[in-house]
């Protein structure tokens, strides 16, 4: 070329989470909450997907259960506190909930989310509650697929291997 130019480039991509048994699960969860859930998950930079040691996978998933619930769902521009907004279109909804129907269909538990909040405030927009999902597979469309919305499968492993 004959001049340099600077560029960003924001590239799409599977964003997985590594959780060894020493881990400090009130770190980790909370890092990956914010790193998943954050602008509803539509980040190319989001946490999707989280490979946690057994031995400490009840305990992070808990820890992330309380962190999602504990979002509030709103329209941003009325209300500054709201932490999620709705997703982007009906489209990255409908991949949200596809890739949830998906996985608890091959058998993975819905833990939390998987849907779109109750009540009047949420019938005009695309709003869908943080979602966690455990006993995930590479079989699963979550662990394979970005997703692109607030959702996040869960898969345990007893080797750094194995992760």
């Amino acid at each position: 070329a004959p001049f340099l130019k600077k560029v960003s480039l924001e590239l799409g991509g599977q964003c997985p989470a590594v959780v060894c048994a020493d881990a400090d699960l009130d770190q980790a969860a909370k890092v990956i909450a914010y790193k998943a859930f954050r602008n509803c998950g539509q980040s190319c930079s989001s946490v999707n997907r989280v490979y946690v040691h057994r031995a400490v996978q009840d305990a992070l998933v808990e820890k992330l259960k309380v962190l999602a619930e504990a979002l509030s769902i709103g329209d941003g521009l009325t209300d500054p506190q709201v932490d999620l907004g709705p997703m982007a279109s009906a489209e990255a909804l409908r991949t949200v909930l596809d890739h949830v129907h998906d996985a608890v269909d091959r058998g993975a538990l819905l833990v939390t989310g998987g849907s779109a909040p109750a009540g009047d405030a949420y019938r005009n927009g695309h709003f869908v509650r943080p979602t966690l999902l455990t006993g995930c597979s590479a079989a699963m469309r979550v662990m394979r697929e970005e997703s692109f919305g607030p959702i996040l499968g869960v898969a345990a492993f007893d080797s750094l291997d194995e992760a």
